[in-house]
């Protein structure tokens, strides 16, 4: 981490805990060491984990959940010292209801939290989805895997071997990991359990933004070596008993130039539509896989593309990150149509550092492709 990201995330902590501490903990408790303590930890454990994060090795993996729990008791201290202000300006004499909100508030978010990291260790739910492609001469099953950021200490070999299982029981004609698949320094042994996947015409992978965190090369190299085609601005053809059916596009990650301070290959990979483009067989229907969905911002009109498959998002992963996402990535989940192009936004089959899901879900997707 960049000294700048430091102090900012340094401070923005400091605000969160703070406000965890004068907003839920000091009003109903008092100015005990113990919730001092408390507000203290949750920073420091956070902050720690947003340092170490890039090293899988590190006892800072540990530490993520702090992050997701500090955020929800943030979000409840801001709506305790709302109603906390309002009532003073507007209701002086029912201020005595404030212990009994903030418990409230307190016991809610202490729910939350057990209940988003339940939902966040679930084995993913499938979603499918049956859309129509124009010039589609047979229909296929399309599985699409995304965001598993394979490296973090909650993601075990056990959960990532029933992830592929359950995608291989689907029988795909095709699989699409569609980037932030890896996200550690040196590849970790389950990631072989990749190698895995199955699906008649092939699995396809791009890179994601946080592969940029370290050697995408070397990256790319054993993602070849498990018998996965990576993407990279470049399109391949589908074939089914010796005649073309689809082009299969991938794009490299729209954040690879400001991620580049990251990584220090020799020949960085920038992502070229343009080039992109160029490779496809325009007497066929195409897909897209891009990590980020506001790729659609660099594509004509109408787009060459009948379908666009995406991740990033996770949906927000814990409420209400998600309107917090959505000032970056204007689409953030599901199915959408644009430039007459579907595009589709997986929430992340698994989920990055913080193991919690609040309004979100981990995702496999099944498309199912008609002509």
């Amino acid at each position: 981490m960049s000294f700048s990201r430091f102090v900012f995330a340094s401070i923005i902590g400091a605000i969160m805990a703070i406000c965890v501490y004068f907003g839920l903990f000091h009003p109903f408790w008092g100015g005990s060491y113990l919730w001092i303590s408390l507000s203290l930890l949750l920073y420091c454990s956070s902050l720690y984990y947003l340092v170490f994060f890039h090293q899988s090795s590190s006892l800072a993996q540990y530490f993520s959940p702090s992050i997701g729990i500090l955020f929800l008791l943030f979000c409840a201290s801001l709506i305790s010292l709302g109603i906390f202000a309002l009532f003073k300006a507007f209701f002086p004499n029912l201020l005595y209801l404030q212990k009994t909100i903030n418990f409230s508030l307190f016991a809610l978010s202490v729910l939350a939290i057990f209940y988003a990291l339940y939902k966040a260790l679930q084995l993913p739910k499938l979603y499918t989805q049956t859309l129509t492609i124009p010039k589609l001469s047979l229909p296929l099953k399309v599985l699409q895997i995304s965001d598993l950021h394979i490296g973090g200490k909650y993601l075990s070999d056990k959960r990532l071997l029933e992830i592929v299982q359950k995608c291989n029981e689907l029988n795909p004609d095709i699989i699409c990991l569609t980037g932030d698949i890896i996200d550690c320094q040196s590849m970790p042994s389950q990631t072989q359990l990749l190698g895995k996947l199955k699906a008649k015409y092939g699995v396809f992978y791009v890179l994601g933004n946080h592969e940029y965190f370290y050697d995408v090369q070397d990256i790319l190299k054993e993602i070849s070596e498990l018998g996965i085609k990576p993407l990279v601005n470049e399109s391949v053809v589908i074939e089914a008993n010796s005649h073309p059916v689809l082009n299969i596009a991938g794009i490299a990650d729209l954040h690879a130039e400001k991620y580049q301070k990251f990584y220090s290959q020799k020949q960085p990979i920038y992502p070229d539509i343009s080039k992109t483009l160029q490779s496809l067989n325009p007497n066929l229907p195409s897909i897209l896989l891009s990590h980020q969905p506001k790729v659609i911002d660099l594509l004509p009109t109408p787009s060459p593309f009948s379908l666009i498959l995406s991740g990033h998002t996770h949906g927000g992963q814990i409420f209400p990150f998600n309107f917090l996402v959505k000032l970056e990535q204007p689409l953030l989940k599901g199915l959408y149509t644009i430039k007459d192009t579907f595009i589709y936004v997986n929430q992340g089959t698994a989920f990055w550092g913080i193991p919690m899901r609040l309004g979100s879900e981990c995702e496999i997707t099944l498309l199912e492709l008609r002509g």
